[in-house]
């Protein structure tokens, strides 16, 4: 039996230098591991890496297991003696009852060579629990009330129709007079288009005598334009 301990603590003592040999290791830590139902609780993602390996983000969607991500923060890169120190920081919470689990978090990395790899996070049991301590009453809690329909009054509704009606007769004068001016503007070129060179002679002389330049004593006036 002695020697079967020895043999499993030698075993414990070779695996903890290979563990520790990684190039890239990650581990995550929690403020807290028992919550009430909705609380937040603040994780860390912490990622060491060798110098030349280049570490990703964390594989972390909107959710992790059973765990709701609220909140993601900046990543925090320092540099402790020869490794690099990444934290990676978010605010989680759980909507479930009961004792659930963190699962592992995987954090994928590039060696200098090219070589990819992925370290792993240990998963973490959290314990949620509702709002309402055993043996409280919870018969004074009420449901929600459905939502109100409110009744809007017979005078607001009036008002409302008649600023739309308002408005739409206003638009509707805007465009025809917009349409009116267009169509008196292009019977006008149309008219002048149609008249013969005499026609148009006539009405320049017509113009002409209407000035009545000469009785204004600018008949050299008169007769320059005349000409």
């Amino acid at each position: 039996m002695r020697r079967l301990i020895a043999v499993a603590a030698l075993l414990v003592a070779l695996a903890r230098p290979a563990a520790a040999a990684d190039p890239v290791n990650a581990a995550v830590q929690v403020d807290r591991t028992s919550i009430n139902i909705g609380d937040r609780i603040a994780l860390a993602v912490i990622v060491t890496a060798d110098p030349g390996y280049i570490v990703n983000d964390p594989t972390i969607a909107r959710e992790i297991g059973s765990f709701e991500v609220v909140q993601t923060q900046d990543v925090k890169k320092t540099v402790q003696g020869s490794q690099v120190r990444y934290t990676y920081r978010y605010q989680i919470t759980a909507w479930t009852l009961g004792d659930l689990v963190l699962p592992s978090i995987a954090v994928p990395y590039v060696g200098p060579n090219g070589s990819t790899g992925t370290a792993q996070t240990d998963e973490v049991a959290i314990k949620v629990t509702s709002v309402v301590r055993a043996g409280e009453d919870a018969s004074d809690i009420k449901p929600l009330k459905p939502q109100l329909d409110l009744v809007e009054p017979p005078w607001t509704l009036i008002s409302r129709i008649a600023v739309g009606v308002a408005a739409a007769i206003v638009v509707t004068l805007v465009v025809a007079l917009v349409l009116w001016l267009l169509l008196r503007r292009r019977g006008t070129l149309f008219v002048e288009e149609r008249l013969t060179p005499v026609q148009r002679a006539l009405r320049e002389l017509a113009a002409l005598a209407e000035q009545k330049l000469p009785e204004q004593g600018r008949t050299a006036e008169h007769y320059e334009r005349l000409c």
